[in-house]
Protein backbone atom coordinates (compact mmCIF):
# COMPACT_ATOMS: atom_id res chain seq x y z
CA UNK A 1 0.00 0.00 0.00
CA UNK A 2 2.82 2.30 0.89
CA UNK A 3 4.14 1.76 -2.73
CA UNK A 4 1.16 2.72 -4.38
CA UNK A 5 1.12 5.89 -2.59
CA UNK A 6 4.40 6.88 -3.43
CA UNK A 7 4.37 5.78 -6.72
CA UNK A 8 1.13 8.05 -6.99
CA UNK A 9 2.85 11.10 -5.46
CA UNK A 10 5.48 10.83 -7.94
CA UNK A 11 3.05 11.11 -10.60
CA UNK A 12 1.53 13.93 -9.27
CA UNK A 13 5.32 15.58 -8.71
CA UNK A 14 5.93 14.78 -12.17
CA UNK A 15 2.43 16.15 -13.44
CA UNK A 16 2.75 19.48 -11.94
CA UNK A 17 6.58 19.82 -12.48
CA UNK A 18 5.26 19.49 -16.44
CA UNK A 19 2.60 21.38 -16.08
CA UNK A 20 4.84 24.51 -14.58
CA UNK A 21 7.74 24.14 -17.12
CA UNK A 22 5.01 24.51 -20.02
CA UNK A 23 3.74 27.42 -18.07
CA UNK A 24 7.21 29.12 -17.70
CA UNK A 25 7.97 28.58 -21.18
CA UNK A 26 4.46 29.67 -22.79
CA UNK A 27 4.84 33.18 -20.50
CA UNK A 28 8.37 33.21 -22.16
CA UNK A 29 6.55 33.98 -25.99
CA UNK A 30 5.12 36.76 -27.25
CA UNK A 31 1.63 37.65 -26.34
CA UNK A 32 -1.07 39.90 -28.53
CA UNK A 33 -2.24 43.04 -26.25
CA UNK A 34 -4.89 44.47 -28.13
CA UNK A 35 -6.39 42.91 -31.95
CA UNK A 36 -8.79 45.50 -33.64
CA UNK A 37 -11.10 44.80 -36.61
CA UNK A 38 -11.27 47.76 -38.62
CA UNK A 39 -12.14 49.05 -42.40
CA UNK A 40 -8.48 50.35 -42.62
CA UNK A 41 -5.11 51.58 -40.76
CA UNK A 42 -2.44 53.09 -41.00
CA UNK A 43 1.17 51.21 -41.80
CA UNK A 44 2.83 54.39 -40.20
CA UNK A 45 1.99 54.70 -36.90
CA UNK A 46 1.42 52.41 -34.48
CA UNK A 47 -2.06 54.15 -33.24
CA UNK A 48 -5.33 51.30 -33.27
CA UNK A 49 -7.67 52.47 -36.13
CA UNK A 50 -11.48 52.48 -34.88
CA UNK A 51 -13.15 49.09 -34.68
CA UNK A 52 -15.84 48.00 -37.01
CA UNK A 53 -18.07 45.44 -35.97
CA UNK A 54 -19.76 44.50 -39.58
CA UNK A 55 -18.56 45.15 -43.27
CA UNK A 56 -21.42 44.71 -46.65
CA UNK A 57 -19.70 42.53 -49.76
CA UNK A 58 -19.72 45.88 -51.67
CA UNK A 59 -16.49 47.10 -48.75
CA UNK A 60 -12.89 46.70 -50.11
CA UNK A 61 -11.36 44.72 -47.29
CA UNK A 62 -11.19 44.08 -43.55
CA UNK A 63 -8.01 44.72 -41.56
CA UNK A 64 -6.90 43.13 -38.29
CA UNK A 65 -4.42 45.37 -36.53
CA UNK A 66 -3.23 43.98 -33.50
CA UNK A 67 0.33 44.86 -31.10
CA UNK A 68 2.44 41.92 -30.21
CA UNK A 69 4.19 42.50 -27.06
CA UNK A 70 7.42 40.57 -25.39
CA UNK A 71 8.58 38.84 -28.87
CA UNK A 72 11.49 36.75 -28.88
CA UNK A 73 14.09 36.13 -31.38
CA UNK A 74 12.03 32.80 -33.52
CA UNK A 75 8.86 33.30 -32.52
CA UNK A 76 6.09 33.08 -34.97
CA UNK A 77 2.67 34.47 -35.28
CA UNK A 78 -0.37 33.48 -37.41
CA UNK A 79 -3.82 34.56 -38.36
CA UNK A 80 -6.10 32.66 -40.02
CA UNK A 81 -9.29 34.67 -41.81
CA UNK A 82 -12.42 31.67 -40.94
CA UNK A 83 -15.45 31.78 -43.20
CA UNK A 84 -19.01 31.45 -42.20
CA UNK A 85 -18.91 27.33 -42.67
CA UNK A 86 -15.58 27.09 -40.67
CA UNK A 87 -12.31 26.87 -43.05
CA UNK A 88 -9.72 28.86 -43.55
CA UNK A 89 -9.61 31.54 -46.08
CA UNK A 90 -6.57 32.91 -45.61
CA UNK A 91 -3.80 32.74 -43.34
CA UNK A 92 -1.03 35.56 -42.81
CA UNK A 93 1.79 34.35 -40.96
CA UNK A 94 4.53 36.22 -39.18
CA UNK A 95 7.94 33.77 -38.82
CA UNK A 96 11.31 34.34 -37.44
CA UNK A 97 10.38 37.45 -35.68
CA UNK A 98 13.17 39.59 -33.90
CA UNK A 99 13.70 40.77 -30.49
CA UNK A 100 11.25 43.57 -29.58
CA UNK A 101 9.57 44.84 -26.92
CA UNK A 102 6.81 45.47 -29.19
CA UNK A 103 5.62 45.39 -32.89
CA UNK A 104 2.38 46.45 -34.39
CA UNK A 105 0.99 44.42 -37.20
CA UNK A 106 -1.95 44.56 -39.79
CA UNK A 107 -3.23 41.56 -42.65
CA UNK A 108 -6.32 42.49 -44.45
CA UNK A 109 -9.25 40.28 -46.64
CA UNK A 110 -10.12 41.55 -49.81
CA UNK A 111 -13.88 41.58 -49.70
CA UNK A 112 -15.42 43.10 -52.72
CA UNK A 113 -15.07 41.15 -55.65
CA UNK A 114 -13.05 38.76 -53.57
CA UNK A 115 -14.18 35.23 -51.70
CA UNK A 116 -15.18 37.50 -48.70
CA UNK A 117 -18.48 39.14 -51.03
CA UNK A 118 -18.92 35.48 -51.60
CA UNK A 119 -19.61 34.45 -48.47
CA UNK A 120 -21.70 36.73 -46.49
CA UNK A 121 -22.37 35.66 -43.04
CA UNK A 122 -20.14 35.39 -39.25
CA UNK A 123 -16.48 35.37 -39.88
CA UNK A 124 -13.80 34.86 -37.05
CA UNK A 125 -9.93 35.37 -37.23
CA UNK A 126 -7.74 33.75 -34.76
CA UNK A 127 -4.34 35.23 -33.69
CA UNK A 128 -1.92 32.35 -32.76
CA UNK A 129 1.47 32.66 -31.17
CA UNK A 130 3.99 29.60 -31.44
CA UNK A 131 1.27 27.54 -32.69
CA UNK A 132 -1.34 28.15 -29.59
CA UNK A 133 -4.20 30.21 -30.04
CA UNK A 134 -4.10 33.50 -28.20
CA UNK A 135 -7.14 35.59 -29.71
CA UNK A 136 -10.31 35.45 -31.22
CA UNK A 137 -12.37 37.95 -32.53
CA UNK A 138 -15.57 37.92 -34.73
CA UNK A 139 -16.81 40.51 -37.46
CA UNK A 140 -19.71 40.29 -39.96
CA UNK A 141 -20.13 40.94 -43.32
CA UNK A 142 -23.30 41.24 -44.89
CA UNK A 143 -24.71 41.38 -48.00
CA UNK A 144 -25.25 44.93 -49.89
CA UNK A 145 -28.61 44.60 -52.32
CA UNK A 146 -27.10 47.47 -54.02
CA UNK A 147 -23.85 45.90 -55.47
CA UNK A 148 -23.65 44.64 -58.11
CA UNK A 149 -21.73 40.87 -57.69
CA UNK A 150 -18.38 40.25 -59.72
CA UNK A 151 -15.56 38.15 -59.32
CA UNK A 152 -11.78 38.90 -59.55
CA UNK A 153 -10.65 35.75 -62.11
CA UNK A 154 -6.79 36.18 -62.13
CA UNK A 155 -4.30 39.33 -61.53
CA UNK A 156 -1.60 39.95 -63.99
Amino acid sequence: MTIHWMEGMLRTFATAGAAFLLTISAAGAANIRRAVIASDAQQDTCIAPPAVASFTTSQRQAVLWFMAEHIRHGDEIRVDWIDPHGSISLSAPWRDLPSESSLCLTTQMPIAGFEGAANPGDWTIRIYVNQRLTNVRTFRIAADPNYAAFTVASVE
